[in-house]
């Protein structure tokens, strides 16, 4: 998701972008444009989407879980997020691959992201 201030002749705006990939390389855009006159209303119905969704938010003092709590986090997720691939496990991952094991098949059995399992796919050469 991006945030675009924009400005021409006439007025200020906000621009927000959001891209989804489809597959196959084909994305998705999406755009908000926010009026300068109405960035106070878009405020205060995103704080009340905010509270009611219970989001906690970070404020200017505080700063964000630290890179090592994200990982354990992720672990938490995905047993072997962030752990290095070995030989036998490429091979493996990419024999199932080739077996016809779709990828959210293979980040079960393999315990890592669907990204990760995606990502791995492509250095091995099978995407």
């Amino acid at each position: 998701m991006f945030f675009d201030l924009k400005n021409n002749t006439q007025t200020e705006y906000l621009k927000i972008t959001q891209s989804k990939r489809l597959g196959n390389g084909i994305f998705q855009r999406n755009d908000i444009f926010i009026d300068k006159s109405e960035l106070l209303l878009f405020r205060n119905a995103i704080d009340k989407v905010i509270d009611y969704l219970k989001l906690k938010t970070v404020s200017q003092n505080e700063s964000y879980p630290s890179e090592s709590h994200s990982i354990e986090v992720r672990r938490k997720e995905n047993g072997y997020a962030y752990e290095r691939w070995d030989e036998e496990a490429d091979a493996l991952l990419g024999r199932l691959f080739n077996e016809g094991h779709s990828i959210h098949e293979l980040s079960e059995m393999f315990e890592r992201s669907v990204g990760a399992i995606r990502s791995r796919l492509k250095v091995i050469g099978k995407l």
